[in-house]
């Protein structure tokens, strides 16, 4: 086999290898985003909220970025802060703030 001949094969080889991973990253991408868009809708932010005010000796507020997070949690999964305020009437205040509003925290599915 010639040296073009091989060479000609690695690129080929090359660009298949690249064009699987791209393939793989999108699909990742998609379900991500659409996961994201799932929970960032009035109606499923409102029935969160929801479910926060019913219970809200689950939760505690975040410190750092002001997220309801669960009780058991030691650091905040979006800031990872891991000072908490966990008074009930403030997390059924904090409820209904959020449960009005868009999304404005980043969090970790809107890096992939």
């Amino acid at each position: 086999m010639s040296l073009e001949l091989a060479r000609g094969n690695e690129k080929t080889a090359g660009e298949n290898f690249l064009r699987r991973k791209l393939a793989k990253l999108d699909v990742r991408a998609i379900f991500f985003s659409s996961m994201a868009l799932t929970y960032d809708t009035p109606d499923e932010r409102a029935r969160q909220a929801d479910k926060i005010v019913k219970n809200p000796s689950n939760y505690k507020i975040c410190e750092g970025c002001d997220s309801i997070v669960l009780t058991k949690a030691h650091t905040c999964p979006n800031c990872a802060s891991y000072r908490f305020r966990g008074g009930m009437d403030e997390v059924v205040a904090q409820a209904r703030i959020l449960g009005r509003r868009e999304r404005r925290s980043v969090m970790a599915a809107d890096f992939e």
